[in-house]
């Protein structure tokens, strides 16, 4: 027959934070507000920064890092799309997206692979067509023309 012989076992719990309680937080809750309001301030800058496609990308993080500079930098996102010499027709984007839909109902995903065009632009394309009731949403998640 065996013995149950209760010891303490070698597993133990260490905390390596102290529990925040009202000491704790005593302490900073001055500096809080202060606190709260430069993260914010720092994620609207980094949402200014992704919306942004005008100003050059290395301009606007060496303003986040209060650094100035006023040459761009021609190798970013923004810098290239500048210096695209091809301006896309709306009214050819228009066309085509038309005679496509014309044709058969289409996904938006497949009719951004069927266009030779820029998303943003065949994007652009699309809510102008959906607001004005020209072209709406099928059962499969197509894009139909309105009868």
């Amino acid at each position: 027959m065996a013995i149950l012989k209760n010891e303490a076992s070698d597993i133990q719990i260490v905390f390596n934070v102290p529990r925040d309680d009202d000491r704790t937080i005593n302490g900073i809750s001055k500096n809080l507000k202060e606190y709260n309001h430069t993260k914010l301030s720092l994620q609207e800058a980094v949402f200014r920064y992704l919306q942004n496609e005008d100003t050059c990308r290395n301009i606007q993080l060496l303003e986040y890092f209060g650094e100035k500079s006023e040459k761009p930098c021609g190798v970013c996102s923004n810098c290239i799309a500048k210096l695209s010499p091809s301006k896309v027709d709306k009214k050819e984007v228009k066309k085509a997206v038309w005679s496509l839909l014309k044709s058969k109902p289409i996904t938006p995903n497949e009719l951004l692979i069927a266009l030779p065009f820029p998303e943003k632009d065949i994007n652009k394309v699309l809510e102008e067509l959906l607001y004005m009731q020209k072209i709406a949403y099928n059962n499969c998640n197509e894009l139909v023309v309105n009868s």
